[in-house]
């Protein structure tokens, strides 16, 4: 809602590299709603700009958007191109966060060297006092997920203790919670925890729901635990007040691939 009215202001308007900033946040925003295309749309005019920070940007938000949509060698290769894109410049955190995408979109295309190799060599930045927590937090998810599917199971779960203790100090990230119970659950399934397994799915399924507004169900039984590399699908919230969020975000990127499209 906030990057659909900041991508209006006039200033945006009147400076390119703001303008790029406002666009790439509104697709973002769509892009974590589902918005899958929508969000493409409005990354892609900037992916060719001479800024690392604007075309990294760019990149890593159509890579993300594929890996959503479990599209894995297209993933693959615009992640990548995200990741060449920041090394142009000093990105900070931004070059290592795209590299956690790549490194999921590798596991679950089924190269768990390479994503293994890649979380390796980024552990150290992750572990340092300043990194993000939230970024710290969705690198050691795809790392306990790599983990998993090579086979150490122990490992993964150490992993997403970590975690969880990040989590519990984290405010804002409920999707990620679901991510987190969905991961447990296909860890204690596969060690033989089948009662463990079930009450982190049935937590995951509860907080999905939350999130969806959808009403609270009993799942029903022997219900086929997640693959920890299946997304947490989730639909628009509707919070008192914003009952329009969903379709001003679709309308607002609409409105600017129409925009582009005109500049072009």
């Amino acid at each position: 809602f906030m990057a659909l009215r900041l991508s209006e202001v006039p200033l945006m308007q009147s400076d390119d590299a703001w303008r790029g900033l406002a666009e790439l946040e509104l697709a973002a925003c769509l892009i974590e709603q589902g918005e899958y295309d929508s969000g493409r749309a409005g990354a892609a005019a900037w992916r060719s700009r001479e800024e690392p920070y604007l075309a990294g940007w760019a990149w890593t938000l159509l890579g993300k958007a594929r890996l959503g949509q479990l599209r894995i060698p297209e993933a693959v290769a615009e992640l990548s191109n995200a990741v060449a894109e920041f090394g142009r410049a000093d990105s900070g955190h931004r070059v290592f966060s795209s590299r956690t995408l790549l490194a999921a979109a590798l596991s679950r295309g089924g190269d768990l060297t390479h994503a293994a190799d890649l979380l390796e060599a980024d552990s150290s930045h992750w572990s340092t006092p300043d990194a993000p927590r939230r970024l710290r937090v969705e690198h050691n998810l795809v790392l306990a997920e790599n983990l998993h599917a090579r086979g150490d199971i122990a490992a993964a779960r150490s992993v997403l203790e970590e975690v969880r203790e990040e989590l519990s100090v984290c405010t804002g990230m409920e999707v990620t919670q679901v991510q987190w119970h969905q991961q447990l659950a296909a860890c204690e399934r596969d060690w033989g925890q089948l009662s463990s397994a079930g009450r982190h799915f049935s937590r995951a399924e509860q907080l999905r729901r939350q999130l969806a507004d959808e009403p609270a169900t009993r799942p029903p039984k022997n219900l086929p635990l997640p693959s920890p590399a299946a997304p947490a699908a989730l639909s628009v919230r509707t919070v008192p007040g914003q009952a329009g969020l969903h379709d001003d975000l679709a309308a607002g990127a609409r409105v600017r691939g129409r925009h582009l499209d005109r500049r072009r």
